[in-house]
Formats: structure tokens, sequence, C-alpha cells
């Protein structure tokens, strides 16, 4: 079966025609305002962004691109993007949202896109393109794709009539082998998702969204960007990489522009959480009112009760509305949304008896409505596991629960999520296999139905509650990993570990997802072990490779990872044996302990500061201090932008001069950093001259800024597209 869709009617349904009738009957309304880090703005009114699009269209055109061309486009956060995507929509080519590669990382993700796609061009920043081209100038399967560079002011060009094609773009995600996959996002799904998130939230023109997400995710893009001009309201936009340095330009942001609707990932409320909980002087909340915000859509990873319960406790002394935060739940073969919350006030959850639900059943110890500030504390019980509702379905469409023989299950029980309707996408592009194995047509009525791998149940209300994945995907800082990814870096990382002898999962420690190894060592590793050299061999390999932070490793003889009769690795069953201590013959664990406990925070010399800087460089990469290099390199080091988020708020908790994320991307070894801080913590110098104890050392001459925006930008959502 093959459910590509011939061409659609599809004139009065795609986002250009939106655009045009937004600029008809709101020409002068601002459609979008893209906010620095010093709170200025670029703005852009409907009728300003129609003539953009219709200038790049032409440049588009003019470069040789035409219906049915896919293109990559590779831009920083930004108006240009959004111009970009639009005249490619303008003139029927494809376009395909990805990241930029981060200096000196691998390039292997573009690659298999630019081949799996056919790309025909790359469309970037005009003043990025140079670099681009660089990167890209060892690669045979990209560099000889053409390119093409957008810049702010785009010249008047000869406008191509408009032709839409019946696929809006490609969102690529990562498949368990590494091998993208590029779902079909149709001009008609993208209608009917935009059309039904617009009914569950109530958008209209007085909206105003505040976006920091990264527009080559679907929740960015979509929810962050395109609704926006399908609803006709202002779009604010932040760039991840200026959220990330400074997480409360997200909530001055709302306060400035009188956001009403906003999104994020757990992880980014339990941030704002933190920053909020700092925030002690009347001065300080003076900065901060979030009396304008109606929404807040959290997604895109599992919601934890006790995070909502913090923002909920904190953000109510800044004047946040009861009911404000709305859990939800959707997928990028669903185009985006599935199912939210639209009434914070009644957020439901239960409490589930986790033997039980180990074994696919429901047993109900407690349930509730989320009161949103109430001070209630949700007690740790080691036999249970508390779930939030996602809230019920959009409008026209259909949510069941199946078996593993597809049968539709009743409520309360558990099974795989199946999803239908309107905004369902077209399959995997040039992917007819995958496509038929999850897109599943049902003889009774013809309807197509997605096997989501999701697993989950349904209350008697209709509420939605996501349990898990079928394939343990690990969801960690709103990124998803593959456990087999994970595994196949642990167990090559030293020839001591048994091949394929690996299991990888996740468990929730202080409201935050923990990434935890058990490993089979070789029978001739048994007579010589070197625990300490086999963890650090493993520390090292997933954060290169994964940018995740090990919590525990577990030692084991050969054949005591549980596995099924035919050899598969059970996932499941290995978090279960940990969880309750039940793992036999454990040889050794490493569990990684906060190296902030005993350190000087009075600083009181250079060498007081060094060690200070060596423990928190420690503590984040989660070994001794003892095994650190002073003068390697941090990137050498794995230290990705997550890490150096706390590094900064671990040094200005001592210093009196404030630190920016981006001077450790200047100073980028322990003893360059630490003689900078130094000197600038006694004299007022300039911020381009170091000099290390060793003698004068040269900073790279690549734009820094530009670096630390890609390395925020890949540990947000470089890999979230699933």
């Amino acid at each position: 079966m093959n459910i590509m869709t011939d061409r659609l009617d599809i004139e009065s349904s795609t986002m250009v025609i939106s655009l045009i009738q937004k600029s008809e009957i709101v020409p002068n309304a601002v459609a979008f305002r893209m906010l620095s880090s010093d709170l200025s703005t670029k703005e852009l009114t409907f009728h300003e962004l129609l003539q953009n699009v219709k200038r790049c269209a032409g440049q588009l055109s003019k470069s040789g691109i035409k219906h049915g061309d896919v293109c990559m486009l590779i831009f920083s956060q930004g108006l240009e993007f959004l111009v970009s995507f639009l005249a490619c929509n303008w003139i029927g080519a494809v376009p395909v949202p990805l990241n930029k590669p981060a200096r000196n990382k691998p390039i292997d993700k573009w690659e298999k896109i630019a081949e799996d796609a056919e790309v025909k061009a790359i469309i970037t920043n005009s003043d990025f393109l140079e670099n681009l081209a660089r990167i890209f100038s060892n690669s045979p399967k990209v560099s000889r794709k053409l390119f093409v560079g957008v810049g702010e002011n785009l010249a008047p060009t000869e406008i191509p009539i408009h032709t839409p094609h019946e696929i809006s773009f490609l969102q690529y995600t990562s498949g368990s082998t590494g091998n993208p996959k590029g779902v079909i996002v149709a001009q008609d799904s993208l209608y009917h998702n935009l059309k039904a998130f617009k009914q569950k939230f109530e958008f209209n023109e007085q909206s105003v969204m505040v976006s920091w997400l990264p527009f080559y995710h679907d929740m960015g893009l979509i929810l962050g960007i395109l609704q926006g001009i399908f609803s006709g309201y202002t779009t604010v936009l932040i760039s991840p990489a200026d959220f990330m340095n400074e997480p409360l330009l997200w909530l001055k942001a709302i306060t400035i522009y009188k956001g009403t609707h906003t999104g994020g990932p757990n992880f980014s409320i339990e941030l704002v959480a933190s920053k909020l909980t700092a925030l002690k002087t009347k001065e300080a909340k003076s900065q901060i009112s979030l009396t304008s915000l109606k929404m807040l859509i959290c997604g895109a990873e599992p919601v934890h009760i006790k995070t909502i319960q913090r923002f909920n406790g904190v953000a109510k002394d800044f004047d946040m509305k009861k009911g404000v935060v709305c859990p939800g739940y959707g997928l990028a073969e669903a185009t985006l949304v599935v199912s939210s919350n639209n009434d914070g006030n009644n957020v439901k959850w239960v409490k589930l008896d986790k033997e039980q639900l180990q074994n696919n059943k429901i047993a109900i110890k407690d349930q509730g409505v989320i009161d949103p500030f109430s001070t209630k504390i949700f007690e740790n019980d080691p036999s249970a596991i508390f779930f939030v509702s996602n809230g019920t379905l959009i409008e026209e469409h259909n949510l069941s629960i199946r078996d593993k023989d597809s049968n539709i299950l009743s409520p309360f029980q558990i099974g795989e999520l199946w999803f239908s309707g309107p905004s369902l996408t077209k399959g995997y592009y040039r992917k007819e296999k995958i496509t038929n194995t999850y897109y599943i047509k049902e003889p009774q009525n013809n309807s197509i139905h997605l096997k989501t791998g999701d697993i989950g149940f349904l209350d008697e209300e209709g509420n939605i509650y996501v349990t898990g994945r079928i394939k343990d995907v690990i969801i960690i800082k709103g990124l998803n990993h593959y456990p087999q990814d994970i595994e196949r870096t642990v167990f090559t990382s030293s020839n001591e570990l048994r091949t394929d002898g690996t299991a990888a999962f996740s468990v929730t420690k202080n409201n935050q997802e923990k990434l935890v190894i058990i490993q089979e060592l070789t029978r001739a590793a048994l007579r010589t072990p070197q625990f300490e050299k086999w963890k650090e061999d493993i520390i090292e390999a997933v954060i290169k490779n994964h940018e995740i932070i090990v919590d525990t490793i577990v030692f084991v003889p050969p054949m005591h990872v549980p596995r099924t009769t035919s050899g598969k690795i059970q996932r499941t069953k290995a978090r279960l044996l940990y969880e309750q201590d039940q793992l036999r013959k454990v040889l050794s664990i490493y569990q990684r302990k906060n190296n902030l406990e005993n350190i000087v925070e009075n600083i009181k010399s250079k060498n007081d500061l060094r060690a200070y800087i060596l423990a928190l460089f420690a503590n984040q990469l989660g070994i001794s201090e003892e095994s650190i290099a002073i003068n390697r390199p941090f990137i050498e080091m794995g230290i990705n932008s997550m890490m150096s988020l706390y590094i900064r708020d671990g040094l200005d908790e001592v210093l009196t001069q404030p630190v920016q994320t981006t001077d450790i991307y200047n100073y980028n070894t322990i003893t360059n950093l630490t003689n900078y801080l130094w000197k600038k913590e006694n004299e007022e110098i300039a911020a381009t001259t170091i000099f290390s104890e060793e003698g004068s050392t040269d900073r790279e001459e690549e734009n820094i800024d530009h670096l630390s925006e890609d390395e925020l930008l890949s540990l947000l959502y470089n890999e979230l597209k699933n």
C-alpha cells in the first residue's frame, strides 16, 4: 500500500494563502518580532513578510530551484528562515528544516538526509554561506549541491506564479539505527492540525505567542511560528541560544509583550522554576509579571507532576493566574498535536502501582486534579509512580488503545496508541515499506491509523496517559536517544567490554531523567579488572557521541544483562532489576557524585578559583578532578552547552563580576578561564586578551558567538524529531 496522495486541492489551505489573507485583513499588524538578548527587536508586519516572501521566491527561482525540488534549510534562528520556508512553499519547492552543523562535529546526519531526500539545494543565511560550504567541503554527498544564501534585505526580483506543492515540508526524525526518516507533512495535514490547535486553545488576532523553541523541531516550527500566520496574531521569537544563556529572557519577553501563549518541554519549565526561585528582591521581581499568560503548553517529553507543582508554586509570586500550565502530547507523524489540556485548572493525575504497571496492568493507588497553587508534596513512594494527563484528543480525530493483535482496549487498559484523522501525515518520504509498517489501513472503512509506538491508556473521560515507549526511547533534556545507539557507543568504547552486552535506560531522579548503563565484561577482563578505566572510557564516549552525562554504570559478568530467549536485550526488565536492587553478581558500581560538596567557595586567591573551576567541571562530567587536564580544551572534554550553563551559574555564585556562557568558549581551558576570570575579578580588562601561565594563547579566529549558538541549539533539540 502506498498512501502517498496525488496532487491535492490545496489552493485554499496553504501557509502562503493564509499569509496573503492576513496581509489583506491586517496588513500593518506585527506578524513577528525577533528578540535579541538585549531585548532589542526586529519586526515584520504581515504585509512586509509577504513582500519578503515574494522577493525570496523570486531569488530561489532565479537560482534554479524548481517546483518539487527538495531543499535543506540550514539557518540561525531568525526571520530569514521563516521567509525562506514560505518562499519554498510559494514556488512549490519542498523545505527540510535543519539545525546548523556544529564546528568540528560529524556531519553524517546532513549527509544521510541529503542522500535520502535527493536534496537539490541548501539554503542558508547569506552571511553563513561561506562557512557552511567550508563545513561540507569534504563531503561529496553535500558539497556538490546548489548553495543559496538569503539575506535580510532582499532585492526585488521577478515573482514566480504561486504554485504550491502538496507537501508543505519534510520533518526529519532519527531512526534507531541512525538512519533518518522524512515525515511527509502535507499541506492539508498541516492545515487541519493548525485548525484543531486554534480551536483547542482559542487563538485569535489578539493572542501573543512567545517562543524560544528551535524552528527545525516540529513544536517550534508549527506552534512557535506557523500557528501565528494561520491565526493572525503576533509572535515574539527568542533564539534558543539566548534562552539557554539567560532562561529568564523567556519570561521577560512574556512580561514586555504581554504574551498570552507559550510552550516548552518539561526541562525548560524546571529550569525557569529554579531561576524564579532565586529571585528574592522586590526589584528583581518587578522585572517579571506573568499576569497576561493564559497557557503554557508543556510537551515534547514526559511531564513530571513535581515540575508543574514547583513552577506553579513560584510563578504565582510573579502574578501568574491559576491553571496556566497545560500538558499535551504529540508527534511529528501526527503533524504535531494529538491531545492537550486546555484548562490547567483541571489537569488530572493518577498514582499507579509500579509493579502492576510493569506487568501492563493498571492499579490506581490515588488520583486527583492538580491544584495549581497547592503546596501539596507528592510523596516519594518506591512502589508507585505518578502520571499526568496529556488532556483530550483534538476535534475531528480518533485515538484508540490497541493490544498486540490490534484489538481496541477499554479505558484503564494498557496498549499502543493508534492515531487517525485529517492531521495524520502521509508517511515517510521515499520509504514505502516503513510507511506501510506504521500507517495501517483498516479494512472496515479504509481509514489510515498510525501506530505511534507509544504505550498508554485512556480514562473514562478520554484523558490520555502516556506511560512509555515500545522501543524504549530515552528522553533526556528534551532530546530523544535510542538505547541501541547508546549501547553501541558503550560497548565499543573498550575491548574489554562485551559486545552486545549492554543495557541502557533512564530513571527519574529529582524530577529529571538520568542515564543508567548495565555493562557486561568479557571473560578475559574478569581476570584483570580495570573499572576506573572502563568507567572513564564509557563516560567520555557517551558525552562525545550523545552529549549525555552518564549517571550510573553497573558492571556485571558475561550473560548477566537480561535477555529474551532469542538473545535480545530486555531493557524494561533490566530497569526493574536495577530499581529493585535485584541485579545478580554486581562487580562494581559507579554513581555520579557531586564534587561541589567540600570545595572552597570563599575565593581568596587564583589557586582557590582554579580549584573551584576544576570542581565545577568535574561535577558536570561526573569524573574525578585528578583525571582532568587543566590545559585540555573543553570541547575535547565533552563539555556541552547545558554543562556550560551550570558551570556559568556556579561561577556567578562566587564571583562579583558576571560570567557569560561565551566566556567558557572564548577561554576554553581551565588554565585560560582561571586567568581570565581572576584578572576580570580584580581589574577591568578587555575581554579580548588572555595570558596563560605558560605564555600567551591565541584564541581561535572563528566567530565564538556563532559557535556558542550552534552548541546550544545542538543541546536543545539536535535530535528531538521523533
